[in-house]
């Protein structure tokens, strides 16, 4: 649907221009990369009614080369959320971290980063330490950082302004995180080398 600044509106309304909203997601394997399709679609799913969405995917692996890299940097800058997926049983790549210095130098502008991690490993070190580091590039770029909560933290609800909030730990872990896509699900440009 297209809307036009020059309709006319004999009812003296406001035209209502639909907002897209750009969503591009980081996996490191297969699973991490449908918990991050998962995350994408309840998005879609709660907000579709105020939005349109596009969404790109990009695999970690891609990230080592140079010129793949700086391409996912640009459409990251273009996106308004990032989300990142990955098992959190080992540090990120310097390639990953390369991504993201380049991301951030190239001043994005996103609403939010959005940090995942396989249930199993959410509460590990390694997971709190790239938890962290995420946190850190999102306070850089300023914006928004979501993730699951640490195993020591209580503040559970996360307000997604116009009162609207959200509980990773009872939304995703038990209801999505945790389920494993259907063996018939496809997932459309689902990206290189998946």
């Amino acid at each position: 649907m297209q809307t036009t600044l020059f309709e006319q509106f004999t009812d003296g309304q406001n035209p209502e221009i639909p907002r897209t909203l750009n969503i591009i997601t980081f996996f490191e394997d297969v699973a991490t990369g449908k918990r991050g399709k998962q995350v994408y679609d309840y998005l879609a799913g709660h907000l579709g009614g105020e939005f349109e969405f596009n969404h790109q995917v990009w695999k970690f692996d891609v990230l080592s080369t140079p010129t793949l890299r700086e391409l996912a940097a640009k459409d990251a800058s273009d996106a308004d959320i990032v989300i990142v997926s990955t098992r959190g049983d080992r540090e990120l790549a310097p390639e990953v971290k390369s991504w993201l210095d380049v991301w951030i130098g190239q001043h994005a502008t996103p609403i939010a980063l959005v940090a995942l991690f396989d249930p199993e490993h959410k509460h590990s070190e390694t997971a709190q330490n790239i938890r962290h580091y995420l946190e850190e590039i999102s306070k850089t770029g300023q914006m928004d950082f979501f993730s699951e909560s640490e195993s020591h933290l209580d503040e559970r609800l996360v307000d997604l302004g116009s009162q609207r909030r959200f509980d990773f730990d009872d939304s995703f872990q038990e209801s999505i995180l945790t389920q494993e896509a259907p063996a018939d699900t496809t997932f459309p440009r689902w990206g290189i080398n998946d």
